[in-house]
Protein backbone atom coordinates (compact mmCIF):
# COMPACT_ATOMS: atom_id res chain seq x y z
CA UNK A 1 0.00 0.00 0.00
CA UNK A 2 0.94 3.55 -0.74
CA UNK A 3 1.35 6.83 1.55
CA UNK A 4 1.54 9.22 -1.01
CA UNK A 5 4.08 8.28 -3.31
CA UNK A 6 5.75 6.27 -0.38
CA UNK A 7 5.28 2.44 -0.61
CA UNK A 8 4.64 1.26 2.75
CA UNK A 9 5.65 -2.40 3.03
CA UNK A 10 6.63 -3.24 6.70
CA UNK A 11 4.29 -3.29 9.55
CA UNK A 12 6.82 -1.50 11.48
CA UNK A 13 6.54 1.28 8.35
CA UNK A 14 2.66 1.27 9.15
CA UNK A 15 3.02 1.68 12.97
CA UNK A 16 5.52 4.85 12.30
CA UNK A 17 2.86 6.24 9.95
CA UNK A 18 -0.20 5.35 11.74
CA UNK A 19 1.09 6.98 15.02
CA UNK A 20 2.36 10.01 13.25
CA UNK A 21 -1.00 10.52 11.91
CA UNK A 22 -2.44 9.62 15.43
CA UNK A 23 -0.46 12.45 17.43
CA UNK A 24 -1.49 14.96 14.93
CA UNK A 25 -4.84 14.34 15.36
CA UNK A 26 -4.62 14.57 19.10
CA UNK A 27 -2.52 17.68 18.43
CA UNK A 28 -5.54 19.00 17.69
CA UNK A 29 -8.03 18.12 20.22
CA UNK A 30 -5.57 19.46 22.63
CA UNK A 31 -5.52 22.53 20.55
CA UNK A 32 -9.44 22.57 20.40
CA UNK A 33 -9.32 22.46 23.97
CA UNK A 34 -7.77 24.92 24.94
CA UNK A 35 -9.52 27.06 22.67
CA UNK A 36 -13.18 25.61 23.75
CA UNK A 37 -11.57 26.32 27.23
CA UNK A 38 -11.23 29.81 26.69
CA UNK A 39 -13.85 30.86 25.28
CA UNK A 40 -15.83 29.52 27.73
CA UNK A 41 -14.09 30.87 30.26
CA UNK A 42 -14.61 34.10 28.71
CA UNK A 43 -18.35 33.25 28.36
CA UNK A 44 -18.72 32.13 31.89
CA UNK A 45 -19.74 28.32 30.76
CA UNK A 46 -18.81 26.38 33.22
CA UNK A 47 -19.76 23.17 32.77
CA UNK A 48 -18.33 23.36 28.92
CA UNK A 49 -15.33 24.52 30.65
CA UNK A 50 -14.92 21.52 32.50
CA UNK A 51 -15.67 19.53 29.01
CA UNK A 52 -12.72 20.66 27.78
CA UNK A 53 -10.46 20.26 30.55
CA UNK A 54 -11.65 16.73 30.42
CA UNK A 55 -11.23 16.39 26.29
CA UNK A 56 -7.45 17.84 26.71
CA UNK A 57 -6.78 16.01 29.80
CA UNK A 58 -7.77 12.63 27.81
CA UNK A 59 -5.68 14.03 24.69
CA UNK A 60 -3.06 14.85 26.96
CA UNK A 61 -3.11 11.28 28.87
CA UNK A 62 -3.77 9.32 25.17
CA UNK A 63 -0.27 11.48 23.73
CA UNK A 64 2.03 10.38 26.29
CA UNK A 65 0.61 6.30 25.80
CA UNK A 66 1.26 7.07 22.05
CA UNK A 67 4.68 7.95 22.79
CA UNK A 68 5.94 5.35 25.29
CA UNK A 69 4.39 3.00 23.00
CA UNK A 70 6.28 4.34 20.21
CA UNK A 71 9.66 4.10 22.48
CA UNK A 72 9.23 0.61 23.41
CA UNK A 73 8.07 -0.91 19.75
CA UNK A 74 12.03 1.19 18.76
CA UNK A 75 13.20 -0.45 21.53
CA UNK A 76 12.24 -3.45 20.47
CA UNK A 77 13.16 -3.25 16.86
CA UNK A 78 16.56 -2.28 17.85
CA UNK A 79 17.18 -5.30 19.98
CA UNK A 80 15.88 -7.60 17.18
CA UNK A 81 18.45 -6.22 14.39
Amino acid sequence: MAVGEYEVDLPLEWEAVLSHLISQQLGGHKRLARNLKATAETLGCESVYKKAEQLGEQAAELSERLLVDTTSSQSSLEIHH
